[in-house]
């Protein structure tokens, strides 16, 4: 299979941040993140197994998932696809997931610039539209991954709650 490629963009967002520039801290973050994380302690742990039982109920195992922003891909393997394949930008979390998982497909790419040419039965933004550059571009770009049938799933973490 061939990964992902990208459509290299090269605007700034309303902050006027530099794509490059915001993708480069993002990317140190989620590295360092990669490294240290430790699954399945404290409330942490139980907000991301309510997650993937919340997403077992609304994803049938069987299908072809798309998850962007992947991080580990642990949400994505809980779902049992036929087809899964998980994007990260971050190059760590990439390795660890595809060691972890090696049944499923993760790339490293930035997924505001992402060019597929697959079609998936569930596209998932778990914790990710808070960390996008440009969130319209990524749901732009979405659209050409679903069928009329594909359930797009975002959740976002509060800190309110």
């Amino acid at each position: 299979m061939d990964p992902p490629t990208a459509d290299q963009g090269g605007t700034k967002n309303s902050s006027g941040v530099a794509p490059e520039t915001y993708r480069s801290k993002r990317t140190s973050h989620w590295d360092a993140i990669a490294r240290q994380e430790i699954r399945g302690r404290g409330l942490g742990g139980y907000y991301h197994k309510r997650l993937e039982q919340i997403y077992q109920f609304l994803v049938p195992s069987g299908q072809r998932v798309l998850e962007l922003g992947c991080s580990g891909g642990h949400l994505s393997a809980a779902l049992k696809p036929e087809y899964g394949m998980g994007i990260n930008f971050s190059p760590d979390m990439i390795q660890k997931a595809s060691r972890q998982y090696p049944h499923l497909h993760f790339f490293q790419a930035d997924m505001h610039n992402l060019v597929l040419d697959e079609r998936f039965d569930a596209i998932i933004l778990s914790d990710l539209v808070n960390d996008l550059w440009d969130v319209q571009t990524v749901f732009e770009q979405i659209v050409r991954w679903a069928t009329q049938h594909t359930r797009i799933i975002l959740n976002m973490y509060s800190r309110l709650w």
